[in-house]
């Protein structure tokens, strides 16, 4: 079995005086939302989805220092971050709303989670939380807010706030809890971080005759882990990415029908990257950060973070793990064959970064830092050989 990837990149646009992170691009692949850093203040902005093929020879659009062709105008500034660096961002599924999470000092201490119309300047409001996620089918936020020990539910356009769950979280920049909306959204889980016994534990939450019911689904031994549960298309199944620093290892296991110890699908004796791997909608297949050896002469990414300036208080480096923004100079995309168990790599290692989410059955997004990626994957069966 062969891959084959088509790459675009989809830019945001700026100006030479200004710094650029963290690019999502829109549920229509029309507009991106951005984190645009000018002195000491981030903003969230939004502009049109610049086009650029990175194979073509001549490419008028640039990132940060180089100049667009496109006037400041186009650029729609929604609200401004002065407390701390904007470490995620998200777009509701319609595309009405962006939300971002604005991180405290120091990170995980102070965080709130900031939402705006994505057509209007304004904040339209803000709350204290570590992690976030949209509702799927409404602008809907679910907001983990270990200060008040409560995973809430927040309408947008209604303006009420409900507490889903009791959330208990020791932080550590490290290990960023997730949260995780079912693709029905009836259902939801996150994770949380216990030092007190040593352990990382994944919840659902659903509803119950109109209140929430929470359950533990399972607990992993080890608080210094990384956990990202991925849902499956329908909602019935779920995976579970494991990055273990305490053993220095990493696998992905599927939960059938959210029932059993769960089947091991990967195992990977390294660390490989802290980003949620992205399942194929025909559920044959994940893309994930596998750690990989770098290419000869590449700087690791402690020498990449030494290059960086060290007076930038909006350093990607310095984002917790699991943030977009981060580096992933080891790190290579793969498509790991659920069948086969192998994998093919579909990017050099530090080649990109980001967030990995599955488009449809052909394509997959890569967004979250300095540009959005959009990869389609022609996979051929190679011929049997006599």
């Amino acid at each position: 079995m062969t891959v084959t990837v088509k790459r675009t990149d989809y830019l945001a646009l700026v100006t030479p005086q200004a710094h650029t992170t963290i690019v999502r691009l829109a549920p229509d692949g029309k507009r991106v939302a951005f984190a645009r850093v000018i002195g000491h203040v981030q903003e969230l902005c939004i502009s049109e989805a610049v086009e650029s093929d990175p194979e073509a020879e001549d490419d008028s659009f640039w990132l940060d220092e180089k100049t667009m062709t496109r006037a400041e105008e186009e650029v729609t500034v929604l609200c401004a971050s002065r407390d701390g660096p904007i470490t995620d961002i998200a777009w509701s599924p319609s595309g009405s709303h962006v939300a971002f999470r604005a991180g405290g000092s120091p990170p995980g201490f102070g965080d709130q989670v900031i939402w705006a119309r994505s057509d209007e300047p304004g904040e339209l409001g803000r709350a204290d939380g570590m992690a976030f996620a949209w509702s799927p089918d409404r602008p809907v936020l679910y907001v983990a807010d270990p200060d008040e020990f409560a995973l809430r539910r927040i309408a947008i356009d209604e303006g009420k706030s409900q507490d889903l769950a009791e959330f208990i979280h020791f932080r550590n920049p490290r290990y960023w809890p997730q949260v995780n909306a079912c693709p029905d959204g009836r259902r939801l889980v996150f994770t949380s971080r216990h030092a007190s016994d040593d352990t990382t534990r994944v919840w659902l939450v659903e509803p119950a005759e109109g209140r929430p019911e929470t359950q533990l689904i399972t607990w992993i031994p080890g608080s210094d882990v990384y956990v990202a549960p991925v849902w499956s298309t329908k909602g019935v199944s779920l995976a579970l990415y494991v990055v273990h620093a305490d053993v220095g290892r990493s696998g992905l296991i599927v939960l059938r029908g959210l029932r059993g110890e769960g089947q091991i699908f990967y195992e990977h004796e390294a660390l490989d990257g802290a980003v949620a791997p992205a399942w194929a909608i025909d559920g044959r297949s994940f893309a994930l950060f596998r750690h990989e050896p770098q290419p000869a002469g590449a700087p690791t990414p402690a020498e990449a973070a030494e290059q960086t300036e060290e007076d930038d208080p909006f350093d990607p480096q310095r984002m917790p793990t699991g943030s977009p923004g981060q580096l992933l100079g080891d790190h290579a995309l793969v498509r790991l064959d659920l069948e086969t168990g192998l994998h093919d790599r579909l990017c050099e290692p530090g080649e990109l970064r980001g967030s990995v989410r599955a488009l449809d059955d052909t394509r997959l997004l890569i967004d979250g830092g300095k540009a959005a990626h959009v990869l389609e994957l022609t996979v051929t069966q190679e011929e049997k050989k006599e």
